[in-house]
């Protein structure tokens, strides 16, 4: 009978060493995970640090001011282009799209051609 709970004692103390060993080890699978993330988390913290910085400078109105001149067709606002409410035709839903894509188009196209 004793020769029976040693065997098993024995038996279960490799069975807990296993067990802590396993544990050990996926412990320190799960600390070098950790550790990654930490470093990936920093990486990212850095490039969000550099992309607002770079987004702060391509922001800046000077800049802005300076594309928009440069690029876009952009005269002053004059008074003959000032309309009211009431100067706004009644359109039917369906006829006023095309009507704005067919503006938009021509638009683009003056630009366009302005450009060459």
């Amino acid at each position: 009978m004793i020769r029976f709970v040693e065997v098993m004692m024995v038996a279960a103390t490799i069975v807990v060493a296993i067990a802590l060993y396993a544990v050990k080890y996926d412990t320190g699978h799960v600390a070098r995970n950790i550790a990654g993330l930490k470093q990936q988390i920093a990486e990212q913290r850095e490039e969000i640090v550099i992309l607002r910085a770079e987004w702060s400078l391509l922001n800046q109105p000077g800049r802005l001011q300076r594309l928009a001149e440069e690029n876009l067709a952009l005269q002053p606002v004059q008074a003959g282009q000032m309309k009211t409410y009431a100067d706004v035709p009644e359109m039917p839903p369906a006829e006023a799209l095309t009507d704005l894509v067919e503006r938009s188009l021509s638009s683009l196209e003056r630009v366009e051609s302005g450009r060459r």
